[in-house]
């Protein structure tokens, strides 16, 4: 099990190779077994306090971006993984403003890399605000210098 600050729930999908933890403040392994973070806001201070990785609904719309940021903190680059953390907690927001995964489903749709942002009932689509302001996100996201 791992050892986490406030309200860590391990996932049920915890297996023998890694334990995901949900809305944790820090955590630590226990043995050998790898943390992952499962709260997208909260995946750079994760990493700061030594999580592995992240299962991350948000790095559908920038897998890139979640690549790096893991890079950073597992090199030490506090400044740049700080930055691109803070970035990413932003867009997080944005694409969790609505109902999961609506929003995603809008991004993803509106940049040509999939079908239809059709969710199933009882979701709703994204409303075009929310669409707006997570692309703006992302955009503000993509266009930064690395």
């Amino acid at each position: 099990m791992a050892s986490c600050g406030t309200s860590a729930t391990p996932s049920p999908a915890a297996t023998r190779a890694s334990i995901a933890v949900k809305s944790s403040t820090w955590c630590r392994t226990a043995g050998a077994k790898p943390v992952l973070g499962g709260e997208d806001p909260l995946l750079s201070p994760l990493l700061a306090l030594g999580a592995h990785g992240a299962i991350a609904a948000s790095a559908q719309v920038a897998a890139v971006e979640y690549v790096r940021l893991v890079a950073h903190w597992h090199a030490g680059d506090v400044t740049r993984a700080r930055s691109l953390g803070h970035r990413l907690a932003g867009l997080s927001a944005a694409l969790f403003a609505e109902p999961n995964p609506s929003a995603i489903k809008s991004v993803l749709h509106a940049r040509g890399r999939i079908p239809t942002p059709s969710v199933r009932l009882p979701l709703l689509p994204a409303s075009q605000d929310a669409t707006r302001r997570a692309l703006r996100r992302l955009e503000e996201l993509t266009s930064e210098p690395r």
